[in-house]
């Protein structure tokens, strides 16, 4: 169990779980007229969340340079492009 609470992926996931709350929260306050900002909010946690993923759990933090741009400059492209359509 002490292995388990001193793993750096335990620590990822717990952050995750927080960041996933806090989205659903600020989902759950948004109004229209903060509306915007709130997805911008929201996507911009999505998009520190996805990066996290690659990199932890799908092993891009040990990929060569050249992949880890690439997937950053993916998950930047989809992020202009929700923040694009949702505004």
């Amino acid at each position: 169990m002490q292995n388990l609470l001193n793993d750096k992926a335990t620590h990822i996931w717990l952050l995750l779980m927080g960041l996933s709350l806090s989205s659903w929260i600020l989902s759950m306050q948004s109004s229209r007229a903060t509306g915007f900002v709130s997805i911008a909010i929201i996507l911009v946690i999505s998009l520190f969340k996805a990066r996290l993923v690659l990199r932890n759990f799908m092993d891009v933090a040990e990929a060569p340079a050249w992949l880890r741009y690439s997937v950053d400059a993916w998950v930047l492209t989809v992020f202009i492009g929700l923040l694009a359509f949702f505004s």
